[in-house]
């Protein structure tokens, strides 16, 4: 009996048919046989025979490809993917129209079709990666090519014989051709369309691809083709390296698609878009039009879009559009924050918390009754914000994200000067409510553990409790703004000053805390600990003053890109070269400025430099 090993062939017999499949796994009396369909048949070997595999020299295999051969039908219970291509020969475009004008022509055997289908379908797949950076390659038109003609549920479809030929007749024809002359499918037009999409890729691209998806965006525009709407209307909503800014063109594009679209939230995120430009009056020589941007961002907000929701809270407070209305702002930004804050303790800063606390900093210190103005709370929010949108720019780059961090900037000066804040080196709290409290929400819970430092001293370290099967703990998300302290941390450390001595039983294990109250601490219902005194926490940041020079530049769009400049002698208008995505580009000097890391939008090790002048 043949030793039967992983990737044989084999065939078997079952219910009166012959089956046919390739060995995944051996043991000691029976086979796992993967077969059509993803199905797994495990057999035993002594019912199992082996199938050699073809050994095929080109023009044997040559001669399949081409229908010069019938040994497709004279295979018997063999299987096409068991057939060795000993040369390695690739088969081409003119060898597929060879076969297609054959067909045509002749009035082949249909079980002959079918066969020689999976035959190409299985040549083709065989290929790989194609290592051609081109956007239109040989093997995207065979692989057409055989979609026109072959379905594996369907089988064979001899009506689509005549658009696969026009295919690859068109291709030869234009192989040659400089590459803005060619013609292209419009699976590839589109593909083109999707791969360029994100800024980082389009920045990347050489000119000519970029010149081709500016042809190809414009004419599936025009043909109300959603790729095309799609890349002309956000290209032109600012501009990019594609498109010049356009927000007439951008707005006519993107309501188009909202009229095409049926899908939420792709529909929602249109209407999003719609009333930004409204808003601020992009198509109005920036006479706000309140009207219709709160009818788009009204759709927006009743689909889930949060941006949408925050800004029918502004108008809500500003009176644009609506009945003014502090109390309806306030409502949907404090069930904002509290929505949002989920995301940010979870790590997750692609989200809307920067916008949404900036908005919570605003309503406390914008009251119109100057008695009720909170400039603390406000600070504590803004401080929140501040962290958000840093983080945030390092995962992102939206538009507009930096006039979102000049606002939450400005604002947080504002606040400081009026209350005339100087950052202190500790912080002193009665209660953990306010610190601590919101760590212990939506079923988290937190692990204490104290240790005894004097008579009355002990050491609090809190740390998030890790929940069974969970591989790494979550940090905490803790705010003091008058240490300027804001962020996530995986533990926090405070010193409690009792007023009176804690029972051992407590001392140096661990607590799980679920909920926090004005002066204790419980689990599941029952109190952990009542506690009597203070506590301190203590600031390990260090003040900088040190300046860095800054240069604002551009990639040919309108968005804007900082980097670190230690040489004076760039200036306004010089071209500079910089490191974008590792690769070296020239780029014009838009502005300089100068900052101190805690004027910084981004952490300081987040900046690139400029490499030289160009």
């Amino acid at each position: 009996m043949h030793n039967f090993q992983v990737n044989d062939y084999v065939k078997w017999e079952q219910d009166g048919s012959i089956q046919v499949g390739k060995i995944i796994s051996v043991n000691k009396t029976s086979a796992n046989i993967f077969m059509d369909y993803d199905w797994v048949e495990r057999v035993p070997f002594s019912k199992l025979t082996y199938l050699p595999p073809i050994h095929l020299e080109k023009d044997e295999y040559l001669s399949i490809i081409r229908l010069d051969s019938d040994i497709l039908k004279v295979l018997g219970d063999n299987v096409i993917e068991n057939i060795i291509n000993v040369d390695g020969y690739e088969i081409t475009v003119e060898d597929f129209l060879v076969a297609l004008q054959k067909i045509l022509a002749d009035d082949f055997d249909e079980d002959m079709f079918y066969a020689w289908s999976e035959f190409i379908g299985h040549a083709l797949a065989s290929k790989g990666t194609d290592a051609n950076t081109d956007i239109y390659t040989e093997k995207d038109v065979l692989r057409s090519m055989h979609t026109y003609i072959y379905h594996p549920w369907s089988g064979f479809n001899a009506e689509q014989i005549p658009a696969a030929i026009e295919e690859g007749t068109i291709f030869l024809e234009d192989k040659n051709k400089p590459f803005l002359e060619r013609r292209y499918p419009l699976y590839i037009k589109e593909r083109l369309i999707e791969a360029l999409e994100n800024d980082a890729v389009m920045n990347e691209a050489t000119d000519e691809h970029i010149e081709l998806y500016r042809l190809f965006a414009e004419e599936l525009a025009e043909a109300n083709n959603i790729y095309g709407l799609n890349a002309v209307g956000y290209g032109c909503y600012g501009g990019n390296r594609a498109f010049d800014c356009d927000w007439i063109r951008s707005r006519d594009c993107i309501s188009r698609l909202f009229e095409i679209e049926d899908e939420m939230p792709k529909k929602a995120f249109l209407a999003n878009t719609l009333g930004y430009i409204y808003y601020y009056g992009r198509c109005n020589d920036g006479k706000p039009e309140y009207g219709l941007a709160y009818k788009y961002f009204s759709f927006a907000a009743f689909n889930g879009v949060y941006e949408a929701q925050y800004k029918i809270a502004d108008m809500f407070k500003n009176g644009y559009g609506v009945a003014k209305s502090p109390e309806t702002a306030k409502n949907i930004i404090g069930r904002l924050y509290n929505e949002n804050i989920k995301y940010i303790r979870d790590g997750e800063f692609n989200c809307k918390f920067a916008d949404v606390a900036l908005r919570m900093g605003g309503i406390y210190a914008a009251n119109e009754d100057d008695e009720s103005n909170d400039y603390e709370e406000s600070l504590y929010y803004y401080t929140q914000a501040e962290f958000a949108i840093r983080m945030r720019m390092l995962e992102a780059n939206y538009y507009g994200d930096s006039k979102v961090c000049d606002a939450i900037s400005t604002a947080l000066a504002t606040v400081k000067e009026k209350l005339e804040f100087k950052p202190k080196r500790r912080a002193q709290f009665y209660s953990l409510v306010g610190l601590l409290g919101a760590e212990t929400s939506d079923g988290r819970k937190l692990d204490l553990v104290i240790k005894k430092q004097g008579e009355l001293t002990y050491k609090m370290t809190f740390t998030a409790h890790k929940k069974l099967g969970e591989k790494r703990g979550r940090k905490l998300f803790i705010t003091v703004p008058g240490v300027e302290m804001c962020g996530l941390f995986p533990k926090l450390t405070l010193t409690y000053k009792a007023n009176e001595v804690l029972p051992d039983d407590i001392l140096d294990r661990v607590l799980v805390v679920d909920e926090i109250t004005y002066h204790e601490f419980y689990c599941d219902g029952a109190r952990l600990l009542l506690t009597n005194g203070y506590y301190i926490l203590k600031s390990n940041k260090k003040a900088t003053e040190t300046s860095y020079r800054f240069v604002s530049v551009s990639f040919g769009g309108s968005k804007l890109y900082d980097y670190l400049c230690d040489d004076v002698s760039v200036q306004v208008g010089d071209h500079v070269m910089v490191d974008a995505t590792g690769e070296e580009k020239e780029v014009v000097v838009c502005r300089i400025f100068e900052k101190n890391e805690t004027e910084m939008s981004l952490p300081l090790k987040a900046y690139k430099t400029i490499l030289r002048k160009a």
